[in-house]
């Protein structure tokens, strides 16, 4: 009979001790990721640092429980924020259009220039100061953004009833109606026979807001509408702009890009 080495029987039993272990280990995985399914765990980590890093999650890495060796548990409160909806396009790769095929139913957002590069939030936010904007084209990344939130932003101040293929943008209409939707847009009102001479200053002061131009208007039995400055150019701000009252014909209004008109 062969007598086994003591350097023999020594790795043997290390051989086998390593394997037990194994096996302990791969079953105690094994009962974990079990475990994971039927709890339906948010904390699915078997290093003590990434675990950690995911406590706002509510994972702690913690032996609490049956198991006899630390992992990663669902033992805290989820104090994560909650996570705004992100925005759905009205229309996805169009531009807005009017029936008769217009295009040029936006500005940017200085006014009548080119749009800039600025944030969906920043964008949106710019669209709820002006009283005639019903919604915004927001580019598309890939074609009109610098990145993921820095995108060309233009500003619906016309009609979408008839929008067009556009990959560069995507439509966004407010779920708010607008203060006012302009009946001409960069025009001022005339006569049939071409005299443009059909309305007087507001009282008071020179630049006034949307709504006090209304309400002179209001406030005379011979006012059919206004002419409110345009922004950018006869405009200090967003809401505070030059105001005409029209107390006299508007049958053939005549382009002006500094002025859009309102009839009551």
């Amino acid at each position: 009979m062969m007598v086994l080495s003591m350097s023999l029987v020594a790795a043997l039993l290390a051989t086998s001790r390593a394997a037990s272990d194994d096996e302990s280990s791969m079953l105690q995985m094994l009962i974990v990721e079990q475990s994971l399914e039927a709890d339906e765990c948010r904390c699915p980590s078997y290093f003590q640092g990434e675990c950690e890093a995911q406590a706002a999650q509510g994972c702690v890495w913690s032996d609490a429980g049956s198991s006899n060796k630390h992992w990663c548990q669902c033992l805290g409160p989820d104090t994560r924020p909650p996570v705004a909806p992100v925005a759905i396009a009205t229309y996805q790769e169009q531009e807005c259009c009017s029936a008769s095929g217009d295009c040029d139913q936006s500005v940017g957002i200085a006014g009548e220039g080119s749009a800039t590069y600025v944030s969906f939030a920043s964008c949106q936010q710019s669209c709820a100061g002006r009283y005639d904007c019903i919604g915004i084209e927001f580019g598309n990344i890939g074609q009109r953004c610098e990145n993921e939130d820095s995108c060309k932003c233009w500003l619906i101040t016309g009609s979408c009833t008839s929008p067009q293929s556009h990959t560069g943008y995507n439509i966004l209409i407010n779920d708010v109606a607008p203060v006012a939707i302009a009946t001409y847009r960069n025009q001022q009102c005339c006569s049939a026979s071409g005299d443009c001479d059909q309305s007087v200053p507001a009282p008071g002061a020179t630049y006034v807001s949307f709504a006090s131009c209304q309400q002179s208007c209001a406030g005379r039995s011979d006012c059919i509408g206004i002419e409110f400055g345009n922004i950018g150019h006869r405009c200090e701000n967003e809401d505070s702009c030059k105001c005409w009252l029209i107390t006299g014909s508007c049958d053939s209004p005549q382009s002006l890009t500094s002025y859009n008109i309102l009839i009551n």
